[in-house]
């Protein structure tokens, strides 16, 4: 397979998990898009980013994923994979978890 068949195949992977409910392993995606031989980082090095701490606030407050996408201007794809992403770093199993861990001063910064 050429470089670009690979490179076309893995890009259609990735799409497939990111407009699924399937919330894949990090180091799948990473596997998807990055060389066999690349290292995947690990949950605990990665802080929030800037979008993911204000998806993170809006949850707080209440907000579905739907106005989410609505306020931010992003589709309802890209916030379930930040709140996918948000929820791995902080290593919690949903939303209520986060909040919870982002209101004790615990999230990951």
């Amino acid at each position: 397979m050429t470089d670009r068949a690979a490179r076309l195949r893995a890009a259609s992977a990735l799409e497939r998990v990111l407009l699924s409910d399937v919330h894949a392993n990090p180091c799948v995606h990473a596997g998807l898009t990055a060389r066999a031989d690349t290292a995947c980082p690990s949950d605990h090095d990665q802080p929030l980013t800037g979008r993911e701490h204000e998806i993170l606030g809006m949850i707080a407050d209440g907000a579905s994923n739907a106005e989410i996408g609505r306020d931010l201007y992003i589709s309802r794809n890209t916030v379930r994979f930040h709140v996918s992403n948000i929820l791995r770093k902080m290593s919690v199993n949903n939303r209520t978890a986060a909040v919870g861990k982002m209101t004790t001063g615990t999230a990951a910064r």
